[in-house]
């Protein structure tokens, strides 16, 4: 239950939104992307960090559409809404599927419908997503979890942290308790896997169209979760190196080798930018290096005066390489050169919720984007001294998302906390580096798993 001033600044935001992001230009490569080359390991392993609280609804939602409809049923269902295909077309490939194996009572090529129908009613979209059958290991199967530790393993951490969901946080430990056995049993390394969930003080409040909070029957706030950036919270509890990767981005075990370099491009871009960071913090402590500790500072944004105390406010910042792949299309954000409220311009990852898209002006920026955001970030937390930044120090307050939902059949609007890629690390040090699109395995939809980087070799 949020307190009454928690509450209030809500409602403020909900009522009074800010305005939206000013984007400047799309960053390319050249003007904030680097093309990436790919680099062996660096003798160092991030934490691996899979936000995984999310529930798998997005890739059954088409089923929604089936009960029990005659095959030309389905077919013109099929032929009026575009979103069902995909599910057809894993449905057609069915044995290579995962889900073939944890559901073999589904024939879809004795009674294609029927199937469909059990399948939806399986309870799978309820599930999250991280538990989900992904992928055919002979008569086996793997879930997203198995497959983010089994990529640790192989990249030479030990180590990883898991937001779960609440609503299934059983079902979640058992499997991770599980996969943790599997994978500790065919490699003989011992694993160091860590669990959190998204704090209940980090939901948010909803109004309706005038503007009155909505509430439950029993007359308390409705609140949803805050959106990926309550998950800040979490990530200010970890320290050092750490690489935050989507759960669903996580290909077959037989094609994972030939991606691990672009990994370590990551790595070694921190690590990089870390040493370059501390080395001009050390230099400007000595009194040597303010006017080259700004020019480094300029190339990433962040301009201003040449006296010392400026310069290292600026360079006291967390460190990111965000990974992007071309953009072919998919839904989500992108880099963009951003004015913010102190009128500098700095390379940000931008939602499309966040542009005014009915700003001519602003819709041709958004439009000119040639990269897209995979969410494959590394982080380095910690200060040049050694001690944990407070993250909620670089934070956009501006940059509050708002959406609508319908509850109770009254439509909603809704709010969520600055991305946890976005607002929420508005004000780090940031550089984008390009990656191939192969290293970008999303699974939005069944049919996506059965793209060739979701199958066994051969």
């Amino acid at each position: 239950m949020l307190d009454d001033a928690t509450l209030d600044a809500h409602l403020r935001r909900l009522r009074n939104p800010p305005p939206p992001v000013e984007l400047v230009r799309a960053c390319t490569v050249g003007d904030g992307i680097i093309d990436g080359e790919p680099a062996p390991a660096q003798g160092v392993s991030p934490l691996r960090v899979v936000p995984a609280s999310g529930a798998a609804t997005r890739m059954f939602q088409a089923l929604d559409r089936v009960t029990q409809p005659s095959l030309s049923e389905l077919e013109r269902i099929s032929a009026e809404a575009p979103s069902l295909r995909p599910a057809l077309r894993a449905l057609s490939g069915w044995s290579d599927l995962a889900l073939s194996r944890a559901l073999p009572d589904v024939d879809p090529s004795a009674d294609l419908p029927a199937s469909l129908k059990t399948l939806r009613e399986s309870g799978w979209s309820s599930r999250p997503k991280g538990l989900v059958p992904f992928h055919v290991h002979g008569a086996d199967w793997r879930s997203a979890i198995e497959g983010h530790l089994r990529e640790a393993v192989a990249t030479g951490s030990t180590a990883v942290h898991l937001t779960a969901p609440t609503d299934h946080l059983d079902a979640f430990e058992a499997e991770v308790q599980a996969a943790v056995e599997r994978v500790q049993a065919d490699t003989g390394v011992a694993l160091d896997v860590s669990l959190s969930v998204q704090h209940p003080d980090t939901d948010t409040p909803a109004i309706d169209p005038d503007g009155a909070l909505i509430r439950d029957q029993d007359g308390t706030p409705w609140l949803r979760p805050g959106g990926h950036g309550a998950l800040l919270r979490n990530l200010d509890a970890l320290w050092g190196l750490i690489r935050i990767i989507n759960v669903d981005n996580v290909a077959h075990e037989d094609h994972r080798a030939q991606l691990r370099p672009w990994g370590h491009t990551l790595v070694k871009a921190c690590l990089d930018l870390r040493d370059q960071r501390d080395t001009l913090v050390r230099q400007v402590r000595q009194g040597q290096g303010v006017a080259e500790a700004r020019a480094f500072l300029a190339q990433l944004g962040y301009t201003g005066p040449d006296d010392a105390d400026a310069v290292l406010a600026d360079l006291f910042r967390p460190v990111r390489i965000c990974a992007v792949v071309p953009n072919d299309g998919q839904p989500g954000g992108g880099p963009f050169w951003v004015r913010g409220a102190d009128g500098r311009v700095t390379a940000q990852i931008v939602e499309g919720a966040e542009v005014n898209t009915a700003d001519a002006a602003q819709q041709a920026i958004w439009a000119s984007s040639t990269h897209f955001n995979p969410v494959d970030i590394v982080c380095w937390l910690d200060d040049p001294d050694g001690a944990n930044h407070d993250l909620f120090a670089y934070v956009d307050d501006r940059r509050w998302i708002h959406t609508h939902k319908r509850h109770g059949g009254v439509q909603a609007h809704c709010l969520e906390r600055p991305g946890l890629w976005n607002g929420s690390m508005s004000g780090w040090l940031t550089r984008f580096i390009a990656v191939p699109r192969e290293t970008f395995n999303p699974v939005k939809t069944l049919a996506d798993l059965l793209d060739p980087r979701h199958r066994p070799a051969g």
